[in-house]
């Protein structure tokens, strides 16, 4: 009886345990700069209360170091890296693979490298701008050995979503003076972005065949600080553990490069489902402009 109930113990255990969903959060190009309805500042401390209010420990932040000498962008970035939160390089300027001949992109990845590490703020992971990776496979495998060689690590990203698009839209209706519902402005953020999270969780499961300790792609933009703490919340609720950096990249599904690298831009899931038999949508329909601007109409957000 006594091994029956210890066996009965472990499967459950396996059961569970195999089922847990995990995911971690990052944030991408900070320090962005003062918007129309926040100053940097305001942004980062709201976003930094947020996370601790949540009992979230650890997310990373991507730098692009251009916009460092702005806005306060130095002592931004100081006060995520003392908060315990990881800083990773997200290129110099910000350039996009596709149009950029890579000789000058890792100049660029170089100048993040070398600005991130003076200042006492480099961890070793790296976020392709715009998930953009080269032109070429031969430029793919270029650029990847390059920052594997020093030590970084790929910081690929599961979910990816328009979350950026999002705040373009409230930015826009506040600049045109717009009287802003931020009850259902909350609730459009949140119920968007969580859809993302089921959407490619699913296509996991169903193209991969398991779930995998996901990477949520955020940018370090006003929706986010103000809606993060919501969005926890519900993931929370929905039975998610908010895990770190470092744990989602141990995956051992994820951590598999895709072999059709040219098409990984969407993110890791959405390239490594494109290798299997797997024929239904990869992408997100959230990942549209013109839905969004359809949703930002139906969720009231402009009274």
């Amino acid at each position: 009886m006594k091994y029956t109930r210890l066996i009965i113990l472990s499967l459950l255990v396996l059961i569970f345990g195999c089922n847990k969903k995990k995911i971690s959060l990052s944030f991408d190009d900070a320090p962005t700069s003062d918007s129309f309805a926040m100053s940097g500042d305001e942004r980062t401390n709201l976003l930094l209360k947020n996370l601790k209010d949540n009992d979230v420990d650890r997310v990373a932040f991507y730098s692009n170091t251009k916009r460092i000498p702005f806005f306060n962008g130095l002592e931004r970035l100081k006060k995520y890296k003392k908060s315990g939160h990881l800083i990773g390089n997200h290129t110099h300027s910000h350039f996009n693979l596709s149009n950029t001949y890579y000789q000058n992109y890792l100049k660029d990845f170089e100048l993040a490298h070398k600005i991130l590490n003076e200042h006492g703020l480099l961890d070793k992971y790296f976020r392709y701008p715009f998930l953009s990776r080269g032109k070429t496979i031969e430029e793919v495998n270029s650029v990847r050995d390059y920052y594997i060689k020093k030590g970084y690590v790929d910081a690929f990203i599961t979910v990816d979503n328009y979350d950026w698009y999002i705040n373009d839209l409230y930015l826009q209706a506040l600049k045109s003076k717009q009287n802003i519902n931020f009850e259902n402005l909350k609730k459009y953020y949140v119920e968007t972005i969580y859809k993302s999270v089921v959407f490619y969780d699913k296509l996991a499961n169903k193209a991969l065949g398991e779930s995998v300790n996901h990477v949520l792609l955020l940018h370090e933009n006003d929706v986010a600080a103000m809606f993060i703490g919501d969005l926890i919340k519900k993931l929370k609720k929905e039975g998610w553990e908010i895990t770190s950096p470092e744990e989602s990249y141990e995956d051992e599904v994820t951590k598999k490069f895709p072999k059709n690298v040219l098409n990984h831009g969407r993110g890791r899931i959405f390239a490594l489902a494109q290798e299997t038999d797997y024929e239904k949508d990869l992408t997100s329909p959230l990942q549209n402009k013109e839905r969004l601007k359809e949703l930002f109409l139906q969720y009231k957000i402009i009274e």
